[in-house]
């Protein structure tokens, strides 16, 4: 189970940025979660594991995470967050705290 939401962030230069969370509650080991294809280029996910196990992190079909290879899984430890940022149709960078 999932919650996803977005919600649109104004910048001083007045540029808009979306921003989209995806809260990710129960799943089993080696689960996983994919972001939707419709996320824009230049905005980002934050994925949070509140799971008590690690999860996969999938890119949309054809994408990839920090160089990892098409369609190739990250893994989010449990009680850890995830920010994707799409930084081209296919290209996703992904930061970990």
């Amino acid at each position: 189970c999932h919650r996803a939401s977005s919600e649109t962030v104004a910048y001083a230069d007045g540029k808009f940025w979306l921003i989209y969370t995806n809260i990710v509650t129960t799943g089993g080991a080696n689960t996983g979660v994919k972001p939707s294809d419709s996320i824009p280029v230049d905005s980002s996910i934050l994925i949070a594991n509140a799971v008590g196990n690690a999860i996969l992190v999938y890119p949309p079909s054809g994408g990839e995470i920090n160089g990892l290879g098409a369609n190739t899984a990250a893994t989010l430890a449990q009680d850890k967050g995830m920010t994707l940022v799409r930084v081209s149709a296919t290209a996703w960078i992904a930061v970990f705290a």
